[in-house]
């Protein structure tokens, strides 16, 4: 294997019982573009006028809603796990979300917000 890891990579400790290691990935354009959860917003974003976008406010807003409308698909498409939901617990379901943000949908926050 290269050294040439994508450094976004981050792993994440999950378990209820047993801990184990998750590797959390940035999800890929091509896999945005066909997911509900990137689909609902742009959706959301094309219903916005350019103050609301440029408002860190609302633009949170419309992230944290199609984080929590579609957290069990983005986890999937992030990690490749199924049903992770039902192995983590809230201090780590805050660790993926906050990674799923930094890969996912902070780079539309800081372009949009200028």
């Amino acid at each position: 294997m290269s050294g040439n890891l994508n450094p976004r990579i981050r792993d994440v400790d999950v378990g209820i019982r047993e801990i184990r290691t998750v590797t959390v990935y940035p999800v890929a354009y091509g896999k945005k573009i066909k997911s509900r959860a990137f689909v609902a917003f742009a959706e959301m974003l094309d219903g916005f006028t350019t103050d609301q976008i440029r408002n860190e406010i609302s633009l949170s807003k419309a992230i944290l809603s199609v984080v929590k409308d579609h957290l069990s698909e983005l986890i999937e498409l992030a990690t490749g796990e199924q049903n992770l939901l039902d192995d983590v617990d809230a201090t780590q379901m805050v660790e993926i979300i906050e990674v799923l943000y930094e890969q996912n949908f902070k780079p539309y926050e800081k372009k949009s917000c200028k």
